[in-house]
C-alpha cells in the first residue's frame, strides 16, 4: 500500500544584481531570471556607497494537489539580507512587484558598501517569522560597474513525509501509523522534505537528508534524490520490526516510520478428510505470509503431529523451494487431528475416518474342531479386519450348507464366536462368512456317525474279524448299539442255510440252520455304516447200527 501525503512546492533561487546609483530602478525581466556566473572580484574596490537592486521571483502558493518547481517557498513574506555589516529585513509588501507566469518578480533597492570578500546571507521567512530557506556565500560588490550575482536559497526542512512508492499489494496500515510489509524483499521509499510552512522543498535548493534503520535486518540504501530502498527480511515465526528515521544534515529528526514484517503462517491441508481407517493420507503444510501469500522458502523444518493414527518413524520434514512440506499419515479409527508446526507457528486439520470393507486376507475364520460326531459341538471364531488391518466391529453373516446349525454370536470388539451344533446325520457342512457383501472366509465341518457296535454277553466283537461258533441248535442273541442314533438296523446272512438273522431294536438274533458251514452276517444302520462278523455251524452225522 503506497502511503501518500500532501506535497507542496519549495525550491529557491535569487537573482541579486549589484548596480551603480544611476542604474537604480532598472526594470526587470517578465520571466523567471536565469542563473549567471558571478564576475570575479577585482583586487581593489572603491569604498563608497553602492546601490544594490534585489530582484526576487516569488511563486504563487501552490494547492495541495499540485507540484511545481519554485525558487522560493510560496509562503515567503519577508527576506532578511545580511552583507558584511549591513543587515535588514525586507517586507515583500514594500517591494515593487511585477506579475509573471507562475508568480511575481519583486524588486528591492538597497544601499550597500562595495567591497570584496563580503559574506552575503539571504534568509526567507513566513508571516509567523519561521525560517523557510537560507543562502550564504562570499561575494564582491564592485563600484563603478554592473555586478550581477546569483545565489540559491536552500530550503530549511522542519519535517518530512515517508511514502512507499511500489508493491502496494504487499503493504497495509498497521497500528499507531506503522506499515506492515507482508513479504520480504526491496521496497522503494520516497522522502518529501517540508519547510516550516509545510511547503515541499524541491530542487533546486533541496537540502539533503539521511535515513537510518534501527534493525540491521532492514538495511537502507539511497537510490536518488529523496528516494531510497529498504530491504525487508523474509517472514519468520515472529514479527520483525524496524524504525526508519529521517534526519537533516544537522542530525535533527524530521520523521520516523515503523515498518513491520508480520510473522509467517502455516497452512495445513489433507489429501482427504474422510479416509478409510488405517489408510494413508497426505498432510501438506505450506508457509504463507500473514495475509496468506505463498512464502517460497526452502529448508525450513516442519514438525507434524497426530491425535490418532500414526506417523512414519520421523515426524519432521523440510520445506521445498515453494515453501511446502508433506508427511504421510496413517488414519486412526474414528478420526483425528493432524498438526504442523514451523518456527513455533502451528496449524491443524481434522479428518473423520470411515470403516473399510472386511478383507479375506486380513480377516480369519476358524473352527475349534473341524470334525465332530452327529449332534456334536464346535466353536466358530470370526475375526474381521479391513485391508489396512483396522478392526471391523459390525457383525458378519453366517450361512451353512447342510443340517448343522449356528448359534447367536458372542462379540468382543471385532472378534465374533458362535456355537455350531452338528447335524443328527453325517454330513460335511460348509460355514461361509460374509461382511458388507464380501466373503471373508469359510470353514468345513465334518460330521460323522458314532461307531456301530455288536457285543456278545458284554464282550464287544470286532467287525470283520469276530466269529461266533454255534454249540447247539438254539438261537443266539447279540446286543447292537450306536450312540446318538435313533434309526433302525438291517441284517443280512450270506448263507441262510447255515444261519439266519433278524434285528429288532437293539437285539440281533441269529438262528443256526441245519447245514454245516459259515455265514457272514452284515449289520447296517441307515447311514450305511456296517458291522460284519462270521458265524459257523458244525454238524455231525451219528449212525447207529
Amino acid at each position: 500500500m503506497t502511503q501518500t501525503k500532501t506535497v507542496k512546492t519549495a525550491a529557491v533561487l535569487f537573482l541579486l544584481p549589484a548596480l551603480l546609483l544611476g542604474a537604480c530602478g532598472q526594470s526587470g525581466s517578465a520571466s523567471v531570471p536565469t542563473a549567471v556566473t558571478p564576475i570575479s572580484t577585482p583586487a581593489a574596490a572603491v569604498a563608497t556607497q553602492s546601490s544594490l537592486s534585489l530582484r526576487v521571483f516569488l511563486p504563487a502558493a501552490t494547492s495541495s494537489q499540485s507540484v511545481q518547481p519554485q525558487y522560493v517557498s510560496g509562503a515567503t513574506t519577508s527576506l532578511r539580507v545580511q552583507l558584511g555589516s549591513f543587515d535588514t529585513t525586507l517586507a515583500l509588501s514594500s517591494a515593487s512587484c511585477t506579475p509573471v507566469t507562475g508568480g511575481q518578480i519583486c524588486t528591492f533597492n538597497l544601499n550597500v558598501t562595495p567591497g570584496t570578500g563580503q559574506t552575503l546571507t539571504v534568509s526567507a521567512y513566513d508571516s509567523s517569522g519561521r525560517l523557510l530557506g537560507v543562502s550564504t556565500q562570499t561575494v564582491g560588490i564592485i563600484a563603478g560597474q554592473d555586478n550581477p550575482l546569483s545565489l540559491m536559497l536552500t530550503g530549511v526542512a522542519t519535517s518530512a513525509t515517508f511514502t512507499t512508492t511500489d508493491r502496494s499489494g504487499d503493504i497495509t496500515a498497521g497500528t499507531a501509523g506503522s506499515l506492515l510489509l507482508d513479504l520480504g524483499g526491496t521496497y522503494s521509499v520516497g522522502i518529501a522534505l517540508k519547510d516550516a510552512a509545510d511547503q515541499t522543498i524541491l530542487n533546486p535548493g533541496r537540502p539533503t537528508e539521511t535515513l537510518s534503520s534501527s534493525n540491521p535486518s532492514f538495511p537502507v540504501t539511497s537510490t536518488g534524490v529523496g528516494t531510497f530502498a529498504v530491504s525487508a527480511p523474509t517472514p519468520t515465526g515472529a514479527a520483525q520490526s524496524t524504525t526508519i528515521t529521517v534526519q537533516d544534515a544537522g542530525g535533527h529528526t524530521l520523521v520516523s516510520q515503523v515498518l513491520t514484517v508480520p510473522a509467517q503462517k502455516v497452512k495445513l491441508s489433507l489429501s482427504t478428510t474422510s479416509p478409510v481407517a488405517g489408510s494413508t493420507l497426505l498432510a501438506t503444510a505450506r508457509l504463507t505470509s500473514a495475509r496468506g501469500q505463498a512464502l517460497a522458502v526452502g529448508g525450513r523444518t516442519v514438525t507434524f503431529g497426530v491425535t490418532a493414527g500414526s506417523l512414519p518413524g520421523t515426524a519432521t520434514a523440510s520445506t521445498d523451494a515453494t515453501g511446502s512440506a508433506s508427511m504421510n499419515v496413517t488414519a486412526g479409527a474414528g478420526g483425528g487431528t493432524v498438526t504442523a508446526t514451523s518456527d513455533a507457528v502451528t496449524d491443524s486439520a481434522s479428518y473423520t475416518s470411515t470403516t473399510g470393507s472386511a478383507n479375506a486376507t486380513t480377516s480369519s475364520v476358524s473352527l475349534s474342531q473341524s470334525a465332530v460326531k452327529v449332534n456334536g459341538k464346535s466353536t466358530l471364531t470370526v475375526t474381521l479386519k479391513d485391508g489396512n488391518n483396522v478392526p471391523i466391529t459390525a457383525a458378519p453373516a453366517i450361512t451353512v450348507s447342510g443340517n448343522s446349525t449356528v448359534g447367536v454370536a458372542s462379540q468382543n470388539g471385532n472378534v465374533f464366536t458362535y456355537t455350531v451344533t452338528a447335524a443328527a446325520v453325517p454330513e460335511t457342512a460348509t460355514l461361509t462368512v460374509t461382511s458388507g457383501g464380501n466373503v471373508v472366509g469359510a470353514a468345513n465341518l465334518a460330521v460323522t456317525a458314532y461307531p456301530l457296535t455288536v457285543s456278545d454277553a458284554g464282550t464287544a466283537l470286532v467287525s470283520d474279524s469276530a466269529r461266533y461258533d454255534f454249540q447247539n441248535g438254539g438261537a443266539h442273541a447279540f446286543a447292537v448299539a450306536e450312540s446318538n442314533y435313533a434309526g433302525s438296523f438291517t441284517v443280512a446272512s450270506s448263507n441262510a442255510a447255515v444261519a439266519t438273522a433278524s434285528v429288532a431294536g437293539g437285539v440281533l438274533t441269529v438262528t443256526p440252520g441245519s447245514t454245516a458251514g459259515f455265514s457272514t452276517l452284515t449289520l447296517q444302520d441307515s447311514f450305511g455304516q456296517s458291522f460284519r462278523f462270521v458265524v459257523s455251524v458244525t454238524t455231525a452225522t451219528l449212525t447207529i447200527n
